[in-house]
């Protein structure tokens, strides 16, 4: 709680103390609770403040492909005008300076190799698989990364994989009729890790401060006692 909302957190309940003194009245004390009710939700609708916490979304961009293999089924292609691009949301930056790497675990994901979309929300009679690990600096610069997602149908009629490594991107479509491969298509690059593009951005989350929750609860209960008070006299 900020030093602005335990300052009027305190003075508010100092004058609810010196107003529950003088009112007398039953109907100046209903007058009173209704009143103070009102103003408490105004109050607290406007008492948040962010917290120190945030997610991460970290998008990549990989180089065009270069090798390209089509077979003729399926009969879509890839071109060397595509690439794999896509982006992860962790809760904070990622700190992983062990030399082995270090595996994380995304909140969400969804990554494209220019012809299939892959993100972590399976449809029914599908599986998604996926492994992220990172190497970072200190300061949770990526220096280097090996990212795999991939989908198929539970029968394996359809299998889709796409891959991004400080090395080499790879795009893959394969098609299987009774667990026997049919055909399939794959495009790929090598590169060093320069000619790909990393960016971070920070999403905010923003939630009510104890404050807030407090004085929501003081309007509720005084709308409930007026409510009571009132239905007596029915």
């Amino acid at each position: 709680m900020s030093v602005a909302s335990r300052t009027f957190t305190g003075a508010l309940y100092r004058f609810v103390l010196r107003c529950s003194t003088r009112l007398h009245g039953t109907a100046l004390l209903h007058s009173f609770i209704r009143k103070l009710a009102v103003v408490s939700c105004c109050v607290a609708g406007v008492m948040t403040a962010p917290v120190s916490l945030a997610n991460v979304v970290y998008t990549y961009t990989g180089p065009n492909f270069i090798d390209i293999f089509d077979d003729p089924i399926p009969s879509d292609t890839y071109t060397t005008a595509m690439s794999v691009t896509g982006s992860f949301t962790v809760p904070g930056l990622i700190i992983a300076t062990d030399p082995a790497g270090t595996l994380i675990n995304p909140l969400s994901y969804s990554f494209t190799d220019g012809r299939n979309i892959i993100t972590g929300n399976p449809v029914a009679g599908s599986v998604v698989e996926n492994a992220f690990a990172f190497l970072t600096d200190s300061a949770g610069t990526i220096l280097d990364w090996a990212i795999v997602v991939a989908f198929r149908h539970e029968d394996y009629s359809l299998a889709q994989a796409i891959q991004t490594t400080s090395t080499a991107d790879l795009g893959q479509l394969q098609i299987a009729d009774n667990f026997v491969v049919q055909g399939g298509d794959q495009a790929f690059v090598r590169h060093v890790a320069t000619d790909s593009v990393w960016t971070t951005r920070v999403v905010p989350s923003i939630v009510p401060e104890p404050a807030s929750l407090a004085l929501v609860g003081l309007a509720l209960a005084g709308l409930l006692f007026s409510r009571r008070r009132k239905n007596t006299h029915i």
